[in-house]
């Protein structure tokens, strides 16, 4: 027997959000009575990313029954929903829950693997007028771009153990549009971002990215990780929601997955149904054919900087610079985004087409302590980057996560000792360590 479950994203209060994907599942090849659509509150400041996930595990419970199950399980999310499930493959789905590997494909349909720059809007003071009340500030602190969910969520990811290997298969769908049919959306940039389905970015949406490590005391910069192997789309007739063009909410009672217009309904079905590596295969070359679509606008490519010093410890005072050649602007950076709340994170918007591929690239990085006693090794750092390896690095469709390390050292004046012998008196000294009279 197999069933699926359907999870919604974040401030929604009613399965019309759902539209009719579940009667469209029912219509090819799903009893109706095994599809399952979830509910859940995002709407309450306190709720967090994990309580969600206990939250699914118990409701998961209620509709199997006790585990193992031995029905053949899978998922589509939309949006927030996402980052719901992917806490609990690797929080509860695991040890004897895992092993009879019940869960098979999950599809994502605009998932903000990497953020979305909406997110830290939704803890405004409009927005809490706008929702009479609580915004859900802590699920959207995840949502923020740069956030340090996110960054933990990549890391376990980065495990395949965590999910391929407990025979998870994952499929990524998002939308490439832009619509400018309110004056709300005309006013705010944040809402008609090209690259975007006016909510989460096209690479953001990509569950694959890289995750590199720069040594500023080495001069180094290294490949630490990544995730790979989930099928990827963006799809130019959908935004991310919306009863005209949602990805998910515009599947109506007329949804036909043989013609173009339902071509998120078709490719849904086509994930759904992957049951072998052949099937796998062709799921992958029709998100291939669906993702070089010559409409796309972009590509765009999304880079996550992350400032620490040698022991992990958060580095807030920085400026960066990403530029070509020997000192010009790279001239390709849209929009770039400090972390609100970590406060060592900067997420730089990049669009591809616009880097010159005559240049190589380069990073500069300088940072300053809280202290004049000590002081960051070097405080400017600069990594000039070959054209060929910056390509590497800044991928179309991908976000790419760069952990920056510059050593934190103290200043002679910081600790010292001083011979008792050669001393005639006792020492004073003030704030800054210099010796007073």
């Amino acid at each position: 027997m197999k069933q699926v479950f359907l999870i919604h994203g974040w401030s929604v209060t009613s399965t019309e959000t759902y539209r009719e994907l579940h009667s469209k599942l029912a219509e090819h090849g799903w009893q109706l009575e095994h599809v399952h659509l979830g509910r859940y509150v995002s709407l309450d400041n306190a709720i967090e990313i994990r309580d969600l996930a206990m939250g699914l595990q118990r409701a998961l419970v209620d509709a199997l029954g006790p585990p193992p199950w031995n029905d053949r399980i899978h998922f589509i999310t939309h949006s927030t929903g996402a980052l719901i499930l992917r806490h609990w493959v690797v929080h509860h789905y695991r040890d004897a829950l895992a092993s009879t590997k019940a869960v098979g494909n999950i599809v994502f349909l605009a998932g903000p693997h990497g953020g979305s720059r909406l997110a830290h809007h939704g803890r405004s003071m409009i927005a809490a007028v706008r929702f009479l009340g609580d915004t859900g500030h802590r699920l959207l602190n995840a949502l923020e771009l740069g956030s340090e969910f996110t960054w933990q969520s990549n890391t376990e990811w980065m495990n395949p153990e965590h999910w391929a290997g407990k025979g998870i298969r994952a499929f990524c769908l998002t939308g490439d549009r832009v619509e400018l049919d309110s004056l709300a959306q005309r006013i705010f940039s944040a809402g008609r971002e090209a690259g975007s389905d006016m909510v989460v970015r096209v690479p953001a949406a990509n569950l694959n990215m890289r995750r590199y490590r720069v040594l500023a005391a080495e001069g180094t910069i290294e490949q630490v990780g990544g995730i790979s192997g989930a099928p990827f789309a963006a799809l130019t007739r959908y935004t991310h929601s919306g009863p005209e063009h949602g990805i998910m909410n515009s599947i109506s009672s007329a949804a036909d997955p043989q013609r173009p217009e339902w071509q998120n309904l078709q490719l849904i079905l086509d994930c759904l149904g992957v049951d072998s590596h052949e099937d796998l295969d062709r799921a992958r070359r029709k998100l291939e054919a669906a993702n070089a679509h010559p409409k796309r606008k972009g590509p765009y490519a999304q880079l996550v900087f992350r400032f620490v010093d040698q022991h992990d410890q958060p580095i807030k005072d920085f400026r960066m610079v990403l530029g070509r050649g020997k000192d010009e602007s790279a001239g390709a950076v849209e929009h770039v985004h400090k972390n609100q709340l970590c406060g060592n994170r900067l997420v730089a918007f990049i669009n591809v087409d616009k880097l010159d591929r005559r240049y190589g690239y380069f990073m500069e990085f300088h940072a300053e302590t809280d202290s004049p006693l000590t002081s960051y090794q070097p405080e400017t750092f600069r990594l000039d980057l070959p054209r060929q390896y910056f390509e590497e690095i800044v991928r179309p469709d991908e976000v790419t996560e760069i952990e920056v390390v510059l050593p934190k050292a103290p200043r002679p004046e910081l600790f010292r000792f001083s011979d008792a012998e050669s001393q005639p008196g006792h020492l004073r000294w003030g704030r800054d360590g210099s010796l007073k009279d």
